[in-house]
């Protein structure tokens, strides 16, 4: 079970959230701001390895299970990879192929990928190294 905490008023009934991940090893923890109201949530990745990008999907996927309706996403997410994979479109595109890089490779855990409920939001990512997610 995940433990949130609702900070403020009523969470997101604009159409503009500003959202943060921040993965360490196999574990993340995640806000989500909103009309002045915070969301937050935390978690471990079920990787029992060490692997930063499959855990910032999990954490992806969790995040946005609590998004009742469609918003525009500002999302600073110290995972390199995840940021460029969104703002580059490969998700859309990997989906619509089939879950298949143009090149017709597998993408690498497309199940994982499979889970993260994107539809019927937009983002926009940024990379930060040193994230800090606001208190």
């Amino acid at each position: 079970e995940i433990p949130l905490r609702l900070v403020g008023s009523e969470m997101c009934i604009r159409d503009s959230v500003k959202a943060y991940i921040k993965v360490t090893g196999h574990k993340y923890a995640w806000m989500l701001e909103c009309g002045g109201g915070r969301l937050y949530g935390d978690g471990e990745g079920s990787s029992c390895s060490v692997n930063r990008k499959l855990t910032a999907i999990e954490a992806l996927a969790d995040m946005l299970g609590h998004m009742k309706r469609g918003v525009m996403f500002d999302l600073k997410i110290n995972e390199i990879n995840i940021a460029n994979y969104i703002n580059r479109g490969f998700l859309g595109k990997w989906k619509q192929n089939g879950w298949k890089t143009v090149g017709g490779a597998r993408v690498k855990y497309a199940e994982e990928w499979k889970k993260v409920r994107f539809e019927p939001h937009a983002f926009r990512a940024e990379y930060v190294h040193d994230l800090e997610i606001p208190a």
